[in-house]
């Protein structure tokens, strides 16, 4: 055997003929040789939130509220219910009118704003009391 030959070919009893591939003597000899193994990926998701667009973390409630306007007398907002769906609070509001009032409340105004929440106006709901039942978006704050 040539001197070449014999610093070249491994030793008997070194890692590499040891152990197969994938094994812990393989990476400790790739990492001498120079060629250590990518680095994992972190499984858990970064705290860093400078990457989310502010959209993305804002959060809100659906409040179905009702205004009164009494012939007589003092009015006010009341808090019927909260939700987390647009959809189930504009359900909710739908409801209510038809529980409360009606569908043969005259002179009826009905909408829906730019955030898709519905409202309702009716200026005589009986008795010259006027009533106005919406859905209004709420922020969360964190």
């Amino acid at each position: 055997m040539s001197e070449n030959e014999a610093q070249s070919a491994p030793l008997p009893d070194s890692p590499e003929q040891e152990a197969g591939p994938g094994s812990a003597s393989l990476k400790r000899s790739s990492s001498i040789a120079g060629n250590a193994p990518p680095t994992p990926a972190l499984k858990r998701p970064s705290t860093d939130q400078s990457h989310e667009s502010a959209s993305d973390s804002l959060q809100y409630v659906y409040i179905v509220q009702q205004a009164s306007y009494p012939q007589y007398g003092e009015g006010g907002d009341e808090i019927l219910s909260v939700y987390s769906s647009l959809e189930a609070a504009n359900a909710e509001a739908h409801d209510h009118i038809e529980t409360e009032y009606g569908s043969d409340t005259e002179d009826v105004d009905e909408g829906v704003d730019k955030n898709g929440c519905f409202w309702w106006s009716a200026p005589d709901v009986g008795e010259g009391d006027g009533v106005r039942v919406y859905v209004q978006r709420w922020e969360v704050k964190r």
